[in-house]
């Protein structure tokens, strides 16, 4: 088996395209150097139309590398551009890359996430991953992936994208390193490569060379002074690839530059702290993870609770996403178990400000829940405004801290301690420490939970719950580990009391021994206070934020309800009145004076004073339902009589209880305008079947005149012998201007009738039996011009078949007449799926699922600025001498197509034939 493994040493760069890449594609491929010292590898979303060797043919004219399609092994060389072919993925398969059909290993809709994990897992830093235009989240998690293993993460510039979802998601879900137009990536990314190079970024090594890590030491330090952490224990490897993103943005070509820059810019100094905290987080990470811990660890929980309490520590949680997965599982599990009264405490600290107050918000973006199961976004979140809210149930048990964990004092006393993806940034000596800190912090027989990726190698301390996990069960040890962050502040201490111990008598040895003993007691209580405190302090901190939460909504809603056009109040259990909005006060013409504290039957001298009315709210405090759209008519002096819409409901929680708010709508003019609309309706209904009896009498009171003039002029030429030549001329004339009429009225009363349309019509009609039916018709014509007529199977649709047929009639007939003089008409009709993008392009709605029939033919064709026009009713190209028709054949087409929610679209030019495209509903 053929690879690329991870001792390819050039960048791979990964690129997901979808809708309207194909220009940006193009600019990236110009500009590519033929000596980048990259493989490029182009992954395609399946969702888009595409054909990998048309896509070959049109890239290679735009780049100077070599293009070639993906055939079976991937062996990447430098400076080449691969192109996954369509139905293929890229997967990992023990450490290479493989291609493998799309039916095998995923959805259509996230091939791109699996390609660029599967490129992350295998290239670690030197993958970079890219997106362009396209639609929907396909690639964000991929970009994830990229970003934990050590890669870069590039998106186009939102601007300039067709579609901008795709590349706007990623941003959204803050992890693009990079967002650029697309004429600046080629250059760009080998800009990146440089500073890798330069940093040793690519490297695992430890150490490198010993003035750079001088400076490195430098920039680390003046870190840790403005944020209070130290970095130094972090692996250099991960260090140095996030000070090489900041030297690109910064164009500093050497580490002893960007230092410069680094001393002087506090700003800056922010900036790449906030780089160095790796922020990959998400919601249920690993499933089978979260399945071992329903099944082997939940019960040790609930077996091992003291005072009916579960607590847990979830270290490095980031923005939340981990942390709300466990509170999820742990309140899934005691509902499931039916256990009632456990509480949970869930403690989940970071060293980032910022991300503990995006945790603390609780609030998510569409793609942030993409891993969540509909069932849960419907039980534990709450959708608002296109945002995922978690619940009150699961929001409260949680509690959001700014610490240290490898610095500041340990949460005590915790069932479970979860530290995912954490480790692996950092070296040995810091893994052990914080194990020791772990440990401490654990009750006997308590769980640690580490990343798939990461192992707590201290046996004493910690051993495998399963060999197929990362769950660990705390080690009894014969005395208790104190963490190292407490051996400094208290070593002073011990080595004094032994140097004096040293110094005393024989008889008193003992008593100071006592002493010491005592003292040691001591200092591990004084442990246990200071871990008591910090936790008391990370609640007080919570609380704090939790209060200004709370100011800050409550404002928000007042703004909300102060601003509302809708007359709003608030009423007691008794319905005396306790606020009302400006909107309320407005609409009645009172005061607050005139309305708080009165009963809301009494206020403005309404008639609200109404049985049915005062039964609702009754309803709604009893039952704690509401009340929508309770309709009523009041009477108010200076006002007159109105129409009322009532909506209540009961304030859940209210202080006092009994709480109910009541939300006004005057509906009078609606009410009126409903009645006038109702009226009009009955008035339309009556033209509407006036204008069906007009049109069914039209059909013969008009034509037949006609007919009789077209036989007695047919008559007359056939039988006067001695008629001139200019009398039969003019009689031709006549008959040929007959001929027209009788068309035009025809067309006429078809296209009335097209406006007389109702769903009873419709029916499930088979097309092929249609196109049957009409050439049966027109078998005349068809047969005098010998045209050729080539049909694929059509499907069938539920439409109004007249209507239908006519539009075939219309379009076969066309085709045929406008066929040049000698020539033998070729009709062809089949069908297509139409691609989403040509969809929405073409101006049809994009959630349903469209059929394209094509007539297209070989006739004389017209101007293609005129395509839009030939629609308009009586738009001629041609006059009426050279061909016959009223000019509304196409008009009515066109009403046919609209009456059943289609789309129709002409594309010609001058002798080279017209293709009608009509897209017709599939359900």
């Amino acid at each position: 088996m053929h690879s690329t493994n991870i001792t390819t040493h050039f960048p791979v760069v990964g690129i997901g395209a979808s809708f309207g890449s194909t220009d940006p594609l193009i600019k990236i491929f110009n500009l590519i150097s033929p000596l980048s010292e990259m493989a490029y590898i182009l992954m395609i979303n399946q969702l888009s139309e595409y054909d990998s060797i048309s896509l070959i043919e049109k890239f290679q004219s735009s780049t100077a590398i070599p293009i070639e399609e993906i055939i079976s092994d991937i062996i990447l060389l430098p400076n080449r551009i691969y192109i996954v072919p369509k139905g293929y993925g890229v997967i990992n398969f023990n450490g290479f890359l493989k291609l493998e059909k799309i039916n095998h290993i995923a959805r259509k809709y996230d091939c791109i996430d699996l390609f660029l994990k599967s490129l992350a897992e295998v290239h670690k830093s030197y993958a970079m991953g890219m997106l362009l235009s396209g639609k929907g989240f396909d690639g964000v998690e991929g970009l994830k992936n990229i970003r934990e293993y050590g890669g870069v993460t590039i998106v186009q510039n939102p601007e300039s994208a067709q579609y901008k979802g795709m590349p706007q998601n990623a941003i959204e879900a803050d992890i693009v390193d990079f967002i650029w137009f697309p004429e600046e990536i080629p250059l760009k990314i080998i800009r990146i490569h440089e500073s890798y190079k330069i940093n040793c970024a690519y490297s695992d090594a430890p150490q490198m060379h010993e003035s750079t890590e001088v400076v490195l030491d430098k920039i680390l330090d003046l870190v840790s002074v403005r944020s209070g952490n130290n970095f130094k224990d972090y692996k250099k490897p991960v260090l140095r690839r996030r000070i090489a993103r900041r030297m690109v943005i910064l164009m500093k070509e050497t580490l002893l530059e960007y230092y410069n820059v680094l001393r002087i810019d506090k700003a800056e100094q922010d900036l790449l702290f906030n780089d160095l905290i790796i922020t990959v987080t998400y919601f249920f990470r690993d499933n089978p993870l979260f399945e071992s811990l329903v099944k082997d660890v939940f019960p040790k929980l609930v077996q091992n609770a003291v005072n009916n309490s579960i607590r847990v520590w979830v270290a490095g949680c980031s923005t939340g996403e981990e942390a709300y997965s466990i509170a999820i599982s742990l309140n899934e599990y005691l509902s499931a178990k039916n256990i009632k009264g456990m509480k949970v405490q869930i403690f989940a600290s970071d060293i980032s400000a910022d991300k503990i107050a995006t945790a603390r918000i609780a609030i998510y973006s569409a793609q942030d829940v993409q891993s969540v199961s509909e069932k849960r976004l419907g039980r534990y979140f709450i959708k608002r405004d296109g945002y995922y809210h978690i619940t009150k149930t699961v929001r409260d048990m949680c509690v959001f801290a700014v610490h240290n964990f490898a610095n500041n004092s340990p949460f005590a006393k915790m069932n479970l301690v979860s530290c995912q993806n954490v480790f692996k940034y950092l070296n040995d000596g810091m893994q052990s420490k914080i194990l020791e800190t772990f440990h401490y912090s654990l009750q006997e027989n308590g769980v640690l939970l580490l990343g798939t990726s990461e192992a707590a190698n201290e046996p004493h301390l910690f051993q495998l719950l399963s060999k197929n996990d990362t769950i660990y069960i705390r080690q009894h040890v014969a005395e208790r580990y104190v963490p190292k962050a407490f051996e400094s502040a208290h070593e002073d201490s011990r080595v004094k009391m032994k140097e004096f111990i040293k110094r005393v008598t024989t008889e008193q040895q003992a008593a100071f021994e006592e002493l010491y003993m005592f003292n040691q007691k001591l200092e591990k209580s004084a442990v246990e206070l200071q871990s008591n405190n910090e936790e008391l302090l990370c609640i007080n901190d919570e609380l704090v934020d939790r209060q200004d939460q709370l100011t800050s909504l409550r404002n928000y809603s007042e703004l909300i309800i102060n601003t509302l056009h809708q007359p709003l109040i608030v009423v007691d259990h008794d319905f005396t009145i306790k606020t009302a909005n400006p909107a309320f006060h407005k609409y009645f013409g009172i005061t607050e004076k005139q309305t708080e504290g009165y009963s809301f039957f009494e206020i403005a001298n309404c008639d609200w004073d109404v049985a049915e009315f005062k039964k609702q709210l009754h309803q709604v405090l009893l039952n704690n339902t509401g009340t929508d759209d309770f309709k009523m008519q009041t009477f108010c002096p200076g006002i007159g009589k109105k129409i009322m819409m009532v909506t209540a409901r009961k304030i859940m929680d209210s202080k006092p209880a009994g709480m109910i708010l009541i939300a006004l709508e005057d509906i009078t003019d609606v009410v009126a305008m409903n009645e006038l609309l109702v009226q009009r309706n009955e008035e339309l209904k009556f033209h509407n079947e006036q204008l069906e009896s007009f049109s069914s009498s039209a059909s013969h009171d008009l034509q037949e005149p006609l007919r009789k003039i077209h036989m007695h002029c047919t008559r007359i030429n056939e039988e006067e012998k001695n008629l001139s030549e200019t009398g039969k001329y003019s009689l031709d004339r006549v008959v040929t201007s007959i001929e027209n009429m009788t068309q035009l009225i025809t067309d006429l009363i078809e296209f009335t009738q097209a406006n007389i349309i109702f769903k009873k019509d419709f029916k499930k009609t088979d097309l092929n039996l249609m196109i049957k039916k009409t050439m049966a018709y027109h078998k005349d014509i068809i047969a005098e011009k010998d045209a050729q007529l080539f049909i694929s199977p059509l499907p069938s649709l539920h439409v109004f078949p007249h209507q239908i047929q006519q539009l075939f009639s219309n379009l076969i007939v066309n085709s045929i007449k406008y066929t040049a003089e000698g020539v033998t008409p070729q009709i062809r009709i089949e069908t297509q799926n139409p691609a989403q993008e040509e969809v929405d392009r073409m101006g049809g709605d994009t959630t349903l699922n469209y059929i394209k029939i094509k007539v297209s033919d070989n006739g004389i064709g017209f101007p293609s600025k005129y395509a839009q026009r030939v629609f308009d009713p009586f738009f001629r190209l041609h006059s009426k001498d050279e061909y016959r028709g009223s000019g509304l054949g196409l008009t009515l087409s066109k009403k046919i197509v609209v009456n059943h929610n289609g789309i129709i679209h002409a594309d010609s030019q001058e002798n080279q034939g017209t293709v009608i495209s009509v897209y017709l509903p599939m359900s």
